[in-house]
């Protein structure tokens, strides 16, 4: 609803301006799409800020609010692929895009003279662009650029690259995989930025208040400051070797899970409970970092069981030089701590 309201108001808004009589409804159509796409592009964040989404879930709003499913509506907001490519961000992006290289940017270099002095004034020194120029202009490098890098995104974002269904050949084995998915989602940080550029410096607005892209950073601020404090805190307070006695300050209810980080070398359930003296976490070793993490503990200690201690004096110290150093993020909040709704608990070893 929220977007085929967006998209109504851009598009009647182009409708009844003087570029509409240059270039047709494939300007409304690019100008309705950009519009939704910068609705996505913000709601795209908002499942992966986890810790205001922790805290949300102790809020009634998680009465309405499936926050359990966030994983899931990040996905259908950034794509869906089944057998088509059929959603949100992907589809904005080729109507947008389509409409610009196929079709309104041909209208407009094509515009008879008479036509085209009824917007001659919102391009340079009034002369009528050819289609090279508008392809190589700012707004066209910044939006081809994040249509390239999107792609990229896209691609290792699906299951067959992310989970390595795919078999490549060295040296393109490294296409595929989670690390491949995880430092391509980095280039979403250059994407936002190309994406604050294009949306400002436009040919056919130039008033601040005639550009929208300002009112969709809100998440893209709240990303930015839950990355600050991950930053700030989680490689301070939450470094630790795995131990023997509980983290001071490290709080966590029955449900939740951590993420673990080996520099040596994901999400993992907690499985002490919250009043216990000590922090574990039981790890299957199924997967390559699984693996390579047993590899690690196992050759330090000759032992699949490791015992340390942290403390909070400063990033990385551990008391036993020879312990490799884990980094801990989190606890998340996540569907496991509705436990206690519930008369009946089945457990599955």
């Amino acid at each position: 609803m929220a977007m085929a309201t967006l998209f109504v108001w851009k598009f009647m808004q182009y409708r009844n301006r003087a570029a509409f009589q240059v270039m047709g409804y494939c300007l409304c159509t690019a100008k309705g799409a950009a519009e939704t796409l910068k609705l996505n592009m913000a709601l795209v964040l908002l499942p992966v800020c986890r810790n205001t989404l922790t805290w949300l879930r102790l809020t009634q709003a998680r009465s309405f609010v499936p926050f359990d499913s966030s994983i899931i509506f990040h996905k259908t907001i950034a794509l869906c692929f089944g057998q088509t490519i059929s959603c949100a961000i992907a589809i904005g992006v080729l109507v947008h895009a389509g409409n610009h290289l196929a079709c309104d940017f041909i209208s407009l270099t094509d515009s008879p003279t008479e036509k085209f002095a009824l917007i001659a004034s919102d391009f340079s020194q009034d002369k009528r662009p050819t289609y090279m120029e508008l392809l190589i202009s700012i707004l066209g490098v910044m939006g081809i650029a994040m249509v390239i890098h999107m792609s990229i995104l896209f691609i290792l974002a699906t299951s067959h690259f992310r989970k390595n269904v795919l078999r490549f050949p060295v040296p393109f084995n490294r296409l595929t995989g989670f690390n491949a998915f995880w430092y391509s989602h980095h280039l979403l940080g250059l994407v936002y930025n190309l994406l604050v550029i294009h949306g400002t410096f436009l040919y056919l607005a130039h008033q601040w208040y005639q550009k929208s892209t300002w009112i969709f950073m809100c998440p893209l601020l709240l990303y930015l400051g839950e990355r600050s404090v991950k930053t700030s805190f989680g490689t301070t307070r939450k470094c630790l070797s795995i131990f023997k006695s509980k983290l001071q300050g490290f709080k966590y209810k029955s449900g939740q899970y951590i993420f673990l980080q080996c520099p040596s070398i994901s999400p993992f359930y907690i499985t002490s409970a919250p009043r216990d003296e000590y922090l574990s976490v039981h790890i299957r070793t199924v997967g390559d970092w699984t693996q390579e993490l047993k590899r690690v503990f196992t050759k330090v200690n000759d032992s699949p069981f490791v015992i340390g201690r942290a403390r909070f004096g400063g990033p990385g110290y551990i008391d036993h030089n020879c312990q490799p150093k884990l980094l801990v993020a989190g606890p998340y909040g996540a569907p496991a701590q509705d436990y206690r709704n519930y008369d009946v608990l089945l457990l599955v070893d």
